[in-house]
């Protein structure tokens, strides 16, 4: 079964929102994505992206944002 990217998303931001009923949580309207070609590409996304809950002060470090993880590991 293929899922669209935007599938997803609407997906995931759906269930975060039920969990989190809270007014003062916005999603952004729009995305950016990429295709990754090298390993070394990977790990600057993954490393950018984790870092994301910190840089909003959602947590101090990124270790501590519990939504976390990967769903399918890339094997370069």
């Amino acid at each position: 079964m293929r899922v669209s990217l935007d599938d997803w998303l609407r997906y995931w931001k759906r269930q975060f929102s039920r969990q989190h009923q809270n007014s003062e949580h916005h999603w952004q309207t729009d995305y950016w994505d990429t295709r990754l070609r090298r390993s070394e590409n990977y790990a600057e996304k993954w490393d950018y992206v984790r870092h994301n809950p910190v840089r909003q002060g959602l947590v101090e470090h990124s270790d501590d944002w519990p939504y976390q993880g990967e769903i399918h590991v890339l094997s370069w």
